[in-house]
C-alpha cells in the first residue's frame, strides 16, 4: 500500500506502523518526503487504510502479488542464498550505490545474501538520494519503460536544497528512440557527459550527417550555474514564472502575479476607494514554501507576521500583473530553548520568511511581508453551536455587504461568499460557500470579521475604513472549498480609530463540525483615515447559470497535462476523467506540482485521481468573466 502527498511523510508512516505493532506491517520503501510505501499482510494492510481515510490521507494500493520489503519475506531468508550460492559477484566498473545499505558498493559483495537482504530489507531510496547529492552536482537518469521515480527524485533533491537535476527516458505510448535521443539531450543540457560518438558515429570513419560550421570564430557566453561549492551558488535570481531553489538550508521563490491567481478576485476590496493586494495571497505563497521545504504538506503556522507594504491589486490581464512578482525567502532560525508556539506542532524548525514585491521595471523590491514560520498547528474545534446561541442578530448576506461599504468596504463580486450572518456587538458568525477555494475563499472567509465590528451599520459617520498592519498568528491548514464557516471576534477598543488606539481582530475559519481549517489571531487594524469612502453599489455575485470561464494559460495546461500523461494534447479527451487516461498516483503527484508552480491551482492529489479531468482544470484556472 503507497501514501503519498501532502498527508503522510516517512516519519509519519513509521509512527503509524508502530501503533500497529505485531500486525506484521512495515515501511517497505520511503521514496521521498512525500511518498511512503507499506507492505505486510493483506488483512492488516486493509485496516491500516481504512484508518487513513478516516484521518483523510490519501493512499492507494500497489498492483503486485508480493510483499516485498516486509517480514512476510522472512522464509526465504535460509532458500534464496542457499540458490544464490553459485553467484560469483565481481567487483563494479562503475559506481554503485546500494539503496539497501545506503553506501557505495565497495569489493565483490553482492552475493546472494546481499539480495537475500534486498528482498527482505526496506528500500532507503530518499536516504540513498541524499547521500549521492552531498558529493556534488548530480544527474538523476532513470532507466525505465515509463517515469516512476522521477517526481521522487524531484521531492528529495528539493528536499535537500540542490537544483533538480532529474531525466526520464522512455515514456509509454511515445516512439522510444525519440524518446532515448531527448533524454541524451536533456542530460547534456544539465551537465552530464554524453559520448555522442556512440550516437552519431566518429567522423573520422565517415559515420553520421555533419553540418558545416562557418569558419569564424564564435562570441562564447557561459551561461551553465556555478558549481554548488561556489559562494555564488547561494545567490539566486529572480525567474520569470515561478522556481524555488535551496540556499544555505533555506528556499527562495519568485512566482508571477500572474501565475497566482489573482485574477480570481476580480477588483478585490477596494477600501477608501483603493484595492490592495489581500495578505492571504503572499502568506499563502509562505505556507506553500515550508511545504515544499519540509516535505510536510499539513498545517503551517506564521507568528509574528508584520504586513511591511500595500500593493495595489493589479488589473487581471494587466501588463503590470505580468512584470509583478511576490519573492518568498526562508531562513532557518535556531529554536532550541524558544518557547514553542501555542498550537503549533513540533514537526521542523522555524523560518524567518520575507515576501518581498518584485517588479520588473523598478530598480529596487519592496518588502511585503515578514515573520517567523514553521510546519504544524492545531487548533481547538469551533463551538459554532455557542456562536450562533449568542449572535441573536440575523443579517442578510446582501445587508452584510451594504453595511460594508458605509464602512468603506467595497467588495467584488468574486468574493461575496457569505450566504448568511449572525451578530452581535463584538462577535459574527457566518456560512459561506465557494466553489474554487484557496486564497480567495480565504479572504472571503476574513471579510466576515467586519460584521463584529463596534456600531457595525449605525450609519454613514460610524463608517471607518481600517486595514490590517500585523497578525501574531496564522495558521494555515486545509483549503476552505464548499460550504464553510466563519467566525469572528472583536477584541478592540469600542470606538477604534478615535483615539483609543488600534483594532484587534480574531478570525477562524472552520467546516460544518467546527474542525479549524484557517486561523488569524491578533489581527491589528489601524484607521486608513478619518473620512470614510463614499459608498459605492457592487452588482450581485452573479449565479453559475450566467458565468463562463476562459482558460488563463491557455493550451499551455492542456499541453503540460499531455506531457505528464506521456501523450499529445491533441490526442486528449477533456472529458473523461484523467484516471481514465492513464493517470496513476505518482503521475498525479507529478500533475500536482506542475499546476501549482505554472498555473497556480493547488489541486490535491485524491481530487486528480478522484474523476478530475482536463476539462475540469481548465475551468478551475479559469477568469471569472461576467455576462
Amino acid at each position: 500500500m503507497q501514501q503519498q502527498g501532502p498527508e503522510l511523510a516517512p516519519a509519519a508512516a513509521r509512527e503509524l506502523v508502530a501503533r500497529h505493532e505485531g500486525d506484521g506491517v512495515c515501511v517497505a520503501v520511503e521514496n521521498s518526503p512525500r511518498a511512503t510505501v507499506l507492505a505486510g499482510d493483506p488483512a492488516d494492510l486493509t485496516a491500516i487504510a481504512a484508518e487513513l481515510d478516516r484521518a483523510g490521507v490519501f493512499n492507494r494500493p500497489v498492483k503486485v502479488n508480493v510483499a516485498s520489503h516486509s517480514p512476510l519475506m522472512d522464509e526465504l531468508r535460509e532458500e534464496l542464498p542457499a540458490r544464490l550460492r553459485e553467484l560469483r559477484p565481481r567487483e563494479p566498473r562503475i559506481e554503485l550505490f546500494s539503496t539497501v545499505r545506503c553506501e557505495t558498493v565497495r569489493g565483490a559483495t553482492l552475493d546472494g545474501a546481499y539480495w537475500r537482504d534486498n528482498l527482505r530489507e526496506p528500500v532507503r531510496f530518499a536516504e540513498s538520494v541524499g547521500h549521492v547529492v552531498k558529493d556534488g552536482e548530480t544527474v538523476f537518469v532513470e532507466i525505465a519503460p515509463h517515469p516512476l521515480l522521477a517526481q521522487a527524485l524531484t521531492d528529495c533533491q528539493e528536499k535537500a536544497g540542490v537544483p533538480v537535476a532529474v531525466v526520464s527516458t522512455l515514456v509509454r505510448q511515445q516512439d522510444e528512440t525519440r524518446s532515448a535521443l531527448c533524454a541524451l539531450g536533456r542530460a547534456h543540457a544539465l551537465g552530464a557527459a554524453v559520448d555522442w560518438r556512440r550516437v552519431y558515429g566518429d567522423r573520422g570513419s565517415g559515420g553520421g550527417e555533419w553540418a558545416s560550421l562557418p569558419a569564424y570564430a564564435w562570441d562564447t557566453e557561459d551561461f551553465r550555474p556555478p558549481a554548488a561549492t561556489t559562494a555564488a551558488a547561494n545567490t539566486v535570481p529572480t525567474v520569470p514564472a515561478a522556481a524555488h531553489f535551496g540556499v544555505r538550508g533555506g528556499y527562495v521563490r519568485s512566482v508571477r502575479l500572474s501565475r497566482l491567481g489573482t485574477a480570481a478576485f476580480g477588483r478585490g476590496v477596494e477600501v477608501a476607494g483603493e484595492a490592495l493586494l489581500p495578505p492571504v495571497v503572499p502568506l499563502g505563497l509562505v505556507a506553500e514554501a515550508v511545504r515544499d521545504l519540509t516535505g510536510d504538506d499539513g498545517p503551517v503556522t506564521l507568528e509574528g507576521v508584520r504586513l511591511e507594504g500595500a500593493l495595489p491589486l493589479p488589473a487581471p490581464g494587466s501588463a503590470q500583473e505580468r512584470r509583478t512578482a511576490l519573492r518568498v525567502v526562508l531562513e532557518p532560525v535556531d529554536t532550541e530553548g524558544a518557547e514553542g508556539a501555542e498550537g503549533a506542532g513540533a514537526t521542523g524548525g522555524a523560518y524567518r520568511f520575507t515576501v518581498d514585491v518584485v517588479v520588473d521595471t523598478a530598480g529596487t523590491d519592496v518588502r511585503c511581508v515578514s515573520g517567523t514560520a514553521r510546519p504544524g498547528g492545531r487548533r481547538d474545534p469551533v463551538d459554532l453551536d455557542g456562536t450562533l446561541t449568542r449572535c441573536g442578530e440575523y443579517v442578510p448576506a446582501a445587508e452584510f455587504y451594504r453595511r460594508g461599504e458605509v464602512h468603506g468596504y467595497t467588495v467584488a463580486p468574486e468574493l461575496r461568499a457569505v450566504r448568511q450572518l449572525w451578530r452581535r456587538e463584538g462577535e459574527a458568525v457566518a456560512r459561506l460557500h465557494t466553489d474554487g477555494g484557496g486564497a480567495v475563499a480565504l479572504e472571503a472567509g476574513l471579510l466576515a470579521m467586519l460584521a463584529s465590528w463596534p456600531r457595525y451599520g449605525a450609519g454613514r459617520e460610524a463608517g471607518r475604513s481600517f486595514l490590517p498592519v500585523s497578525f501574531e498568528r496564522v495558521m494555515l491548514g486545509q483549503d476552505p472549498d464548499g460550504e464553510f464557516w466563519s467566525a469572528a471576534r472583536f477584541s478592540g477598543p469600542a470606538d477604534p480609530g478615535r483615539g483609543a488606539g488600534p483594532a484587534r481582530c480574531d478570525v477562524l475559519l472552520s467546516s460544518a463540525d467546527g474542525r479549524v481549517i484557517a486561523a488569524f489571531e491578533g489581527m491589528v487594524l489601524e484607521p486608513l483615515g478619518d473620512v470614510p469612502a463614499a459608498p459605492r453599489t457592487v452588482a450581485a455575485p452573479p449565479t453559475p447559470s450566467v458565468r463562463t470561464a476562459a482558460p488563463v494559460a491557455g493550451p499551455g495546461v492542456r499541453a503540460r497535462i499531455a506531457a505528464v500523461l506521456g501523450t499529445g494534447a491533441e490526442r486528449l479527451d477533456a472529458r473523461r476523467p484523467l484516471t481514465d487516461l492513464g493517470l496513476d498516483s505518482l503521475m498525479a503527484m507529478q500533475l500536482r506540482r506542475i499546476l501549482l508552480t505554472e498555473f497556480g491551482g493547488d489541486f490535491a492529489v485524491g481530487r486528480l485521481l478522484g474523476g478530475e479531468s482536463v476539462a475540469g482544470i481548465e475551468s478551475a484556472l479559469a477568469t471569472p468573466v461576467e455576462l
